[in-house]
Formats: structure tokens, C-alpha cells, sequence
């Protein structure tokens, strides 16, 4: 996995969590691989940064690296050791079921995305943009396990809250509606 940042590239050679002193250890190298390609993913990166809570960008990071166990731990290290708020523990629980989804243990990511469903769409004000991000998960997880009007109903449910809070051209308005039109197409075959 390549990391880029101030005009250098780096590769990722390993990673480990030292709970004794409460730190991860990430051992890079330099390296010139990729260095555009790497430029386009750290503007893609930033663009979610500026959305996203920092706390969990790291965990997110181990998940796109492929390191589902270590992403799980970190995840849990923040639920159990810090004091997350309200909102990051929903955030928490999606990414338990994004990791649980890409182990494909499917009974347990619908447990994770039902939880963080109700903790965002029970929270004062009510986060939507966020409960319709989960639904949409839980749309694609329905979809995996070929229970396709499930999966429909999440990504329409989804998008009625879409509706009521970002606007129209937003990226998960855009992947939501691709999901809808896999559902269709699916339907046709």
C-alpha cells in the first residue's frame, strides 16, 4: 500500500499496535511507484478527511490496506479507551460492519449497521446523511446475500433521507443510485 504526502511517496511495510505503550508502529519506505497515481488518491483522501472524524481515519486506512483484524482492534481500542461521544460510536459500529463485511461475515455487519443506524437516527438532531449512508451499507450487504427487495428497500429508505439532507449531486446520492440501478438490472436478467 502506498502513502504520499508533501511531494514524497512511501510504501507501507508493516504496522503493528504496541499496547504496552498504547501506540502504533508503522515502518515506511521511499518510494517513487505509483507517485501519480498516490498524488490523485491524497486529494481524494483530503476531500474525505475534511468530512470525516480524524480518530477513525487511520482504522479506515488499515481497512483499505487490507488489514481487517488490526482495523477491528484499532476500532475497539477507540470504543473501549477513549470516551467516544455519541457519534462516533455509530461510526465505530459501521466500520465494525464494513470490516465484518469484508471477512464476509454477513450476520454480524447487519447487527453493526442496524446499531449504528439507530444511534445516528436517534440522535437530537437526528445525523441522516449518515443514518442513509448506513442504510445503503445495509442495502449492499442485502444485495451480497441476494435478498434483493431488502436491499432495495435500504437504498430507497436511503434516499429519502438523502433528500432532506445533502444535495442531489452528493457522492453517496451518486452510489446509492448506482445500487438502485444493479438492483434493476439484476431484476432484468
Amino acid at each position: 500500500f502506498l502513502l504520499a504526502s508533501i511531494g514524497a511517496t512511501f510504501q507501507i511495510d508493516s504496522c503493528e499496535y504496541n499496547a504496552k505503550e498504547d501506540l502504533w508502529h508503522i515502518k515506511v519506505h521511499a518510494s517513487d511507484k505509483d507517485a501519480d497515481l498516490a498524488a490523485e488518491y491524497i486529494e481524494y483522501q483530503k476531500k474525505k478527511m475534511t468530512e470525516s472524524n480524524i480518530a477513525l481515519i487511520f482504522g479506515n486506512l488499515l481497512l483499505e490496506m487490507d488489514e481487517y483484524a488490526k482495523a477491528e482492534r484499532y476500532f475497539d481500542t477507540i470504543l473501549n479507551s477513549s470516551n467516544p461521544n455519541n457519534e462516533e460510536i455509530a461510526c465505530i459500529f459501521f466500520n465494525f460492519g464494513r470490516t465484518h463485511r469484508l471477512k464476509g461475515e454477513f450476520d454480524r455487519v447487519i447487527n453493526y449497521y442496524h446499531r449504528a443506524y439507530d444511534l445516528h437516527i436517534n440522535a437530537r438532531p437526528e445525523r441522516l446523511a449518515s443514518a442513509g449512508k448506513t442504510l445503503n451499507g445495509l442495502g449492499v450487504v442485502y444485495s451480497e446475500l441476494w435478498r434483493q427487495m431488502k436491499a432495495e428497500e435500504c437504498f430507497l429508505q436511503a434516499m429519502e433521507l438523502y433528500k432532506i439532507s445533502i444535495p442531489k449531486n452528493h457522492v453517496d446520492v451518486a452510489g446509492t443510485l448506482i445500487n438502485l440501478g444493479t438492483i434493476d438490472c439484476d431484476r432484468k436478467h
